[in-house]
């Protein structure tokens, strides 16, 4: 009777460790950063950009690499992480110059996105070709440094966004933020003298804020205008 209860102890102890171990595993935060999930291409620059590595399956969060063998990461190829179904969090540290045509397009369960927010300082701008987050249809928050200055065409198209306060931009292409009905909030810099007349189309709900330093475009009767 003993032994019998012993045994069942000893079941229970195991069962319970594997519930912790599945949960550990399951709310660990990684920074994929090497070789196990991502290709590196060496540019004619000395730098380097990456793509998915085939048969990879990545994690929910994933912090892109500053570096790889020592020189920078500055890319991410067109169409890397297209049709992604596990990310969920992005994280591009300073320093990245292109993130590809479709680079993370119709990725259905990203909703957090941060570019430029950590690694330091650079000189080196950021420019987020078209419809690199396009159908991303889960993306609600949008974090953008002041090295972002170009957001092409489409490229948040049909995403859940609901602000974005961008210091550096440029340019705002053709339906970038086109049909983003969640999008409440817009902030124009000083910065930003180029934005396409179809920028915002089918995103009925937004208002914009726009820097007094801003020589191009104002706010009347509660649409953006330029001056």
């Amino acid at each position: 009777m003993k032994r019998r209860f012993l045994s069942l102890f000893l079941i229970l102890i195991i069962s319970m460790l594997g519930l912790v171990s599945c949960n550990v595993i399951k709310d660990k935060v990684y920074d994929a950063t090497g070789a196990e999930y991502f290709e590196f291409v060496l540019r004619e620059d000395g730098n380097y950009a990456l793509t998915a590595k085939s048969g990879a399956t990545l994690p929910e969060k994933v912090k892109f690499p500053a570096e790889y063998n020592g020189k920078p990461v500055v890319e991410i190829k067109a169409s890397a992480f297209k049709n992604n179904n596990e990310i969920k969090e992005v994280i591009i540290p300073v320093g990245y110059e292109i993130i590809g045509v479709e680079a993370f397009a119709y990725c259905t369960k990203l909703s957090s996105l941060t570019i430029g927010q950590q690694g330091g300082t650079t000189t080196r701008k950021t420019t987020i070709r078209a419809s690199a987050f396009q159908g991303c249809s889960a993306l609600a928050t949008v974090t953008l440094g002041e090295c972002v200055e170009v957001i092409d065409s489409y490229a948040f198209y049909e995403t859940m966004i609901t602000a974005l306060n961008s210091r550096g931009l440029t340019k705002v292409g053709y339906r970038s933020f086109g049909n983003c009905t969640s999008l409440k909030t817009f902030y124009i810099p000083a910065s930003l003298e180029n934005i396409d007349e179809s920028a915002f189309e089918g995103s009925n709900n937004v208002s914009f804020t726009v820097s007094d330093s801003n020589k191009v475009y104002g706010v009347r009767d509660g649409e953006l205008v330029r001056k």
